[in-house]
């Protein structure tokens, strides 16, 4: 088997695969990032982690990322809490976006939603 893996990684193909996934994922990125930019007001803070493939989003400490949840859930939108990655409750107003599987529109606009519903919180 490691035999046989080594073949695949030493191979034109797989660097070429690397780079392509790479471009992908920075692609998505970018759109994330973009779309925060334009439509999430500066009471929102987010940090990029590198290397990741999600974004970690700190909200105002008046909004419960749980009920929020729900109310994006009408819309077909989804994240994670931020506490379900922490063992205090010292970083609940966190919450963590996803966009790596998602179609480029489909980042723009569920940021878009997910914005205006923390303004109208």
């Amino acid at each position: 088997m490691q035999i046989a893996l080594l073949g695949i990684i030493q191979s034109e193909d797989f660097e070429n695969e690397i780079l392509k996934r790479r471009e992908y994922v920075q692609r998505k990125k970018d759109i994330a990032i973009k779309a925060l930019d334009k439509y999430c007001n500066s009471d929102i803070l987010y940090t990029i982690l590198l290397g990741g493939l999600s974004i970690w989003l700190e909200l105002p400490k008046d909004i419960d990322p749980e009920e929020l949840l729900q109310k994006a859930r009408e819309y077909k939108l989804n994240f994670l809490p931020g506490h379900i990655f922490f063992s205090s409750n010292y970083n609940k107003n966190y919450l963590r976006l996803s966009y790596s599987h998602l179609a480029d529109e489909c980042i723009t606009k569920g940021i878009q939603i997910l914005c205006e519903l923390i303004d109208n919180y």
